[in-house]
């Protein structure tokens, strides 16, 4: 087992190393005006496709989307945790998204290499620490499910 300041510099060496920005607002355009929407908080969160769009569901509340890149938008805003949120227009939603994305998996493969090296223990503290500093690493801890 590590020690706690240990642990703490893994997370700050994996918070720079990762570069993984505050989703949405590292990502959207600060020059641009945005709406906003509420969205419903929750536990439960998932996508799912239908024939002419995508549902995103928050413990069994439906939003519906015709486009993917608006339903995954909020759907990361929603396993962050936000109850309100600026919205892109759809291009600029779409450039957010494969910008957020490839952090997201650059941030997503350093965690899952330090995961094989520590104590399951240890490991929660870290998650527990980079979600503090940043929420929107609840998104790779939700998608593996930790």
């Amino acid at each position: 087992m590590m020690d706690d300041l240990f642990i703490a510099r893994h997370a700050e060496s994996v918070l720079k190393e990762t570069k993984l920005g505050h989703f949405p607002k590292d990502y959207l355009n600060s020059e641009n005006e945005y709406g906003e929407i509420e969205i419903p908080t929750g536990q439960d969160i998932f996508l799912y496709r239908e024939t002419e769009g995508v549902n995103l569901v928050i413990d069994g509340r439906k939003m519906y989307f015709n486009e993917r890149q608006m339903a995954k938008y909020c759907f990361y805003c929603a396993v962050i945790g936000y109850s309100k949120i600026k919205i892109p227009n759809v291009i600029e939603a779409g450039e957010v998204i494969r910008n957020f994305e490839k952090d997201l998996q650059n941030a997503s493969s350093i965690i899952m290499e330090l995961r094989k090296k520590m104590y399951i223990q240890d490991f929660y503290k870290l998650k527990d620490i980079l979600e503090e500093r940043n929420p929107t690493y609840k998104i790779i801890f939700y998608e593996w499910g930790d």
